[in-house]
This record gives structure tokens, sequence and C-alpha cells, in this order.
């Protein structure tokens, strides 16, 4: 009878559980977990950012270490939640968190006009800011496109004020063999297009941008989602990953300015961050004007910014003292995550320590004693598709379309999206045997 009872009981209840939590998504657009978010303080507010103090109240201040999110993210990629936290896993470890939070431009007077150069003189008048406010020279990192800005905001400043940069996943050659046998001619042509007539004059909207993260392969995030419904009887395996859902489903999205990301193409296209130089506020500025230490977070399995991507920073920067820290992950990975949670930032952390205070340099960073060699394409094409994919990433399948590169790039966007859904709609159960 007991048998009988438990037969009818368990799946009733399961079923009334799933309801339940199903009735507060829709209601609340999530499960509440009780997480607090780190906490912050508004250090500056300036037109086009605000810079925010993390743990500004804590009495050990430590190596003042300012962060950028890419233009399509929301400055809250350094704190998706309380196991994901990059902000809170570097006060742990004695820095000090700061974050240029750009806002969501489509909700800002002018956002939407903003220019890359616009995002380069925030992150460059942020430094100045927190030097000011710490009395000390400033460690500068950036995740993906974030990172880049960084570079660009460290050369443009000489280094100035700067004790060091930081960058995940961020490439340098953008340089590769185009598919199909292209013409440098002709992608030339179709990126400039894209620039001068697409993006210069359309933003990427914050829906497109999460429509075209799903859609870049419907197949597999349908999957996630089905696993996700299924598991929603079990709200306590759930609940440790719904801050990171709700990220990717629902906040994690902001708009890109159409200026800026025309100024974006158009870099990335003629790999000006490795050769060539670029403007900003009517001043030539390279990444050899860079002689800073410059710690690069390389993801293994990273499609979007490949390691030889990132690591042509050495050719780009040959005055600089360079290190690496490897991961074995993709571009998702490298700041949300258990390995960017267990290794990638505490050793940031470390990194900054060892730059101001001559602490132990942390045994997962080397340094980089020669300059990677260029790809043996590098003098006869020309690689659209990393800067692409970086916006793919954010959803720009239907702009990949008008060049060539449109089957490539969509395969590793694809790559990219099935990472990050995994990251959080992966089952319980297998989540705990793969970690």
């Amino acid at each position: 009878m007991s048998a009988l009872t438990d037969l009818i009981t368990r799946p009733a209840a399961r079923l009334g559980a799933a309801a339940q939590n199903a009735l507060e998504i829709a209601r609340f657009g999530g499960l509440e977990t009780g997480e607090q978010a780190a906490p912050y303080e508004i250090a500056a507010e300036q037109r086009n950012y605000v810079l925010r103090h993390y743990f500004r109240d804590t009495v050990q201040a430590g190596p003042p270490v300012v962060l950028v999110p890419p233009m399509m993210l929301a400055a809250d990629v350094y704190d998706v939640s309380a196991a994901a936290s990059g902000v809170s896993i570097l006060r742990q470890h004695g820095a000090d968190p700061w974050v240029v939070d750009f806002g969501a431009p489509e909700h800002i007077e002018g956002g939407l006009k903003r220019t890359l150069t616009d995002h380069v003189v925030a992150v460059s008048d942020a430094v100045d800011r927190v030097r000011a406010m710490t009395g000390r020279d400033v460690h500068l990192g950036g995740y993906s496109q974030g990172g880049m800005v960084c570079y660009q905001a460290a050369a443009y400043r000489h280094g100035e004020g700067l004790a060091s940069l930081i960058t995940f996943g961020s490439p340098v050659d953008t340089l590769g063999a185009l598919p199909f046998g292209v013409p440098q001619e002709i992608a030339a042509r179709g990126a400039g297009f894209l620039a001068q007539h697409v993006f210069a004059r359309h933003a990427l909207p914050a829906w497109a941008s999460r429509a075209g993260f799903h859609l870049l392969d419907p197949i597999k995030s349908l999957r996630h989602q089905i696993d996700f419904i299924l598991a929603l009887h079990d709200r306590e395996a759930l609940l440790p990953r719904e801050r990171q859902r709700r990220f990717v489903e629902q906040r994690g999205w902001v708009a890109w300015p159409a200026p800026a990301l025309a100024d974006f193409v158009g870099i990335v296209a003629h790999n000006r961050m490795l050769s060539g130089g670029f403007v900003i506020e009517d001043r030539l500025v390279t990444l050899a004007d860079i002689t800073l230490p410059v710690l690069t977070v390389v993801g293994e399995a990273d499609v979007i910014a490949p390691p030889p991507s990132v690591r042509a920073v050495c050719r780009a920067a040959p005055r600089a003292d360079i290190h690496e820290l490897m991961l074995g992950t993709g571009h998702f990975g490298l700041v949300v995550g258990s390995a960017a949670s267990r290794t990638a930032w505490p050793a940031v952390a470390g990194w900054a320590r060892w730059c101001d205070d001559g602490a132990p340099l942390p045994d997962s960073i080397r340094r980089v004693d020669e300059p990677a060699p260029p790809p043996a394409a590098a003098g006869t094409r020309l690689g659209v598709g990393v800067g692409l994919e970086l916006a793919a990433g954010a959803g720009l399948g239907a702009a990949r379309s008008v060049l060539a590169t449109t089957t490539r790039a969509a395969s590793i966007a694809r790559r990219m999206t099935e990472e990050a859904a995994s990251t959080v709609f992966m089952p319980p159960d297998r989540r705990a045997r793969e970690e």
C-alpha cells in the first residue's frame, strides 16, 4: 500500500513543485535565490559611464583593479552570482575591485551615439579618478572586447597611471585565413560596407543580442531549455545557477551603439590592433606604446579569441612584459564558471600584489619570453572573422550573412552559445559529474 501511495504522491508532488516554480518565474522573471549582489557605491558618474567601487567600506584596500565589460554586456558580468563573482573573489584575495559601467545606452540620452573613442576616453578618465582616490597606480582589466578597449586606453595614455594590464580572451591579431578563398580586397570592401552603411546607422538592440545568442543554435538552446524545465521541480538544484541563468536570459544584454560598433568592425577588419594603429581624439596610437606588465588570460578551448590571436600582443607590444594564464575553458568560462572562480580571479589578485608589492607570482602564471610567430597566412588574407565573431557572440548573426565568412562565423559563435548555455542550463546531476 505504501509503495502504491508513493507511486501516486511523488509525481504529484513533483508536478506541484514544478508548477509553483514556473509560476514564480512567470511573475517575477526568475526564482528568488536570496542571494545579494556584491555591495558597491557610485564613486563617479559621468556622461558616458558610471564608476562602481565594490566593498568600499572594507578596511583593507589592496591594489586597485578596474574592470571594463564588453560593450554588448552589462557590467554585472563581473558579479553574475555569488559563486561566479569576479569582484567578490578579488576582494577575498586582497584586491580592491572597481568596475566601469557604461550602462544601457538605449536608456541614456545620447547613449546610442557613442563612438569607440568615447568608451576609450571614459576608461582613461576612470583610471585618473581611481588613481586620485586611492593614491595608487591602477591595474586595468577587461573581458573580450572590453580588454581590447583596455589595450587602446593604455596606448592612449602611454601607460601613465597604470600598474599593469589584464585581459581575458581579448584578441590582438584578427588576421586569419578566410574561407572559400575570398580575396582580401573583397573582404575589406564587405567589412567597409558593413561599417559605413549598416553598423554606422543602426544600433544593435539588447533584444537582438539576446535573441541572436539563442538563434545561433536553436536546437541546442531548446534542448537546454527543456533540461531546465524538467528540473523545475528541484528548486534547490536550480537556485545555485539561477542568477547566471537570468543574466544570460534577461539582464545580461545591452544595446551596442551604432557608431561604436562601426568603429570596432573597422579596426578588427583591418587588423589595426596589431598593425597600423588607430585614432583616439585625433591622435594616432598603437599598442607599441605599451610598456607595462601585461597578463593575458587565455582559454585553451576558446574559439572566439583563439590563443594565437590573444598571444599576438607580444608582437603588437614588444616592449611590454607579457605574462600568460592558461585556462582549460572556452570564451565564456574565462570570467564566469568554475575555472574562473577557482583559478583566474585568485591569480589576478596575486598578479596585482606581485606587481605592486613583490609578492610571489602565482604558479598558474608564466612569463611569455618570446613573441608568438605570425600566422602563415598573415601576408595574404584578411581575417574579419575574429572581430565579427566577438560581435556575433552578442547576436550579430544576421550581419554576418553579408560576408562570405558566414558559415565559419556561425559555427564558431554556435560553439560559444553551446558553452555558455551548458554552463547555465546543464542538469545538476551531469554538472556534478563533470566538475
